[in-house]
């Protein structure tokens, strides 16, 4: 018995000594066994986990203990492994020295990789250096004490031959897990974003997409949507013919359509109410909204689509607390209270779009197995958030971003008392705004806006079960009230939503209550406000024209 336990305990002490990482209590275990196996590692293990017990609580940098733990059992091994104590002190029986033989060569490599791992942690930045080598030179001195397989003869030939059969075994291993993956999860739909130099994404041309739409606390659905060749979710266009007037809205998630479908939307729904007013000119309105779009990316998109479309008028909509959020990241800031998730993607889609995520979207796009390696939700900047993790990349661009305040990110513009990032983010907002003003004033576009609130603002209900006793420190619809003052400041005409939306009888059915995007009602009653403006008050001699 005692032939048996003495090579296992010595191949197993790394680990009881691993255990020492976790809780000192745990080597005291492994102490009966390595005692008649071995005194001289039952003594080391006594002692490791006794000086452990008795310095943790007198260390104040938990570090220094770890390095201690370690250090001492790599101390222990160096004696160990220079009698080589598996192969020692065991009498030369060809049965036992067969076992033992067979036993040695099959954990060797073991150890040995074990040590390659503990040497690769040398690249993450939370393990220690000291630590990280320390245990490396444990199982590296352990696996190199064992006795060494018989050397076979080496040749090219052979050597070609097992990388040939190791590269078909993986390339048909890789084939079927494919395979598998699009049996069980179907066919990966290819990601609709593509990167952008100037408005850092953009929708990718002729794609199928899919976003998330939130449907309860902790619940989801994917929603599919199609990208036309200008890279718009709508029909496609053709050249404009000389009885329509075009009419294309921008903006961000509320003018794409988020939770409706395409005949929902409120570009949709205003030409239908356009033409039922039956104007001289055929009236054509373009969806131009794209998630997350700020006026200043909106502007960088009308300047490629307006030589295609020719728009007669613009229709500029803003969200303010998407809009600041956004238009600051360009700064390198953020608003103290925001979505982590959503401003950590913005971060690292602007100052990180570098080979590694474009490999990574093009795998999520065309492999079903990566994309369910990924659960199909991870976005792809996960990839590369793990990078800030490794010790010797720069991890300057990967900035982490978290909320100082807690409270809600979307009323952030409402606040009574602004403070300098919300007003920086503002000037900036103001600043692209009189920019597309002034592109369309030099290409003889007209432009007229219009500012969503927030959906607490509409609903006494909602902003009362937000906010309850912090609502001393907001002003309701202050957002939207100040997305029309820039407007106004910047010589655009806009379209007030605020007042009808909270006179609607149903006010309450005007919004997503989860996701907080316009329901179908709520779009129609914008484009109803919209087509009204453009009748009665706005352009109706141009129009008619």
């Amino acid at each position: 018995m005692l032939k048996i336990v003495k090579p296992v305990a010595v191949c197993c002490t790394p680990i009881g000594h691993y255990a020492l990482l976790v809780n000192p209590l745990y080597p005291l275990l492994i102490v009966p066994a390595l005692l008649p196996a071995s005194p001289y590692l039952a003594a080391v293990a006594l002692a490791t986990a006794c000086a452990a017990l008795g310095l943790a609580p007198l260390m104040e940098d938990p570090s220094t203990v770890r390095l201690l733990l370690v250090a001492v059992p790599l101390l222990a091994a160096l004696p160990l492994a220079r009698r080589r104590a598996v192969a020692a002190d065991i009498p030369d029986d060809a049965r036992l020295h067969h076992w033992r033989v067979g036993v040695a060569r099959f954990l060797r490599p073991i150890l040995l990789w074990a040590a390659g791992v503990a040497a690769a942690t040398l690249l993450l930045r939370p393990v220690p250096v000291i630590e990280a080598v320390c245990w490396a030179g444990l199982y590296f001195l352990v696996g190199r004490a064992l006795p060494k397989p018989p050397k076979r003869d080496w040749t090219w030939r052979g050597a070609l031959g097992s990388a040939a059969l190791f590269a078909v075994a993986l390339a048909v291993s890789a084939a079927l897990f494919e395979t598998g993956a699009r049996l069980l999860f179907g066919a990966p739909v290819p990601l609709a974003d593509q990167a952008h130099p100037d408005r850092v994404r953009t929708l990718r041309p002729n794609s199928v997409g899919k976003y998330r739409f939130v449907t309860g606390r902790r619940t989801f659905e994917w929603r599919g949507f199609r990208v036309s060749s200008l890279g718009l979710r709508d029909r496609e266009y053709g050249r404009k013919a000389n009885d329509e007037y075009r009419i294309l809205m921008l903006g961000d998630s509320f003018t794409f359509g988020y939770g409706l479908e395409p005949d929902q939307t409120i570009s949709w729904c205003l030409q239908e109410r356009l033409r039922e007013q039956h104007w001289p000119k055929r009236m054509v309105v373009i969806n131009g909204g794209v998630g997350g779009y700020t006026p200043g990316q909106s502007l960088s998109l009308l300047r490629e689509l307006a030589p295609r479309l020719q728009p007669n008028l613009v229709i500029l909509q803003l969200l303010l607390s998407n809009d600041i959020a956004e238009t600051l990241t360009l700064a390198r800031k953020h608003l103290k209270a925001h979505n982590e998730t959503a401003t950590q993607a913005r971060m690292l889609m602007t100052f990180h779009q570098g080979p590694l995520l474009r490999a990574h979207q093009w795998l999520y796009s065309y492999s079903a197995a990566y994309r369910a390696f990924w659960l199909a939700e991870v976005p792809p900047y996960e990839l590369i958030r793990a990078l800030r993790h490794l010790r010797f990349y720069n991890a300057e661009n990967l900035p982490r971003v978290e909320p100082s305040e807690d409270r809600p990110s979307s009323l952030e513009p409402s606040l009574i008392h602004w403070y300098p990032e919300l007003a920086q983010g503002a000037a900036m907002l103001a600043a692209d705004i009189r920019e597309m003003h002034v592109f369309c004033l030099e290409n003889d576009i007209d432009l007229v806006g219009f500012a969503v609130p927030a959906a607490q603002a509409v609903s006494p209900y909602w902003w009362k079960d937000t906010l309850g006793e912090k609502a001393e420190f907001y002003e309701c619809g202050k957002d939207a009230a100040i997305g029309e003052e820039m407007l106004a400041e910047s010589g655009i005409p806009y379209v007030p939503i605020m007042t009808p939306m909270c006179e609607c009888a149903y006010v309450e059915f005007l919004y997503f209550p989860y996701d907080m995007h316009f329901t179908p009602l709520g779009a129609d009653l914008v484009a109803d406000e919209l087509a009204k403006y453009l009748r009665y008050v706005a352009f109706p001699e141009k129009i008619a024209q």
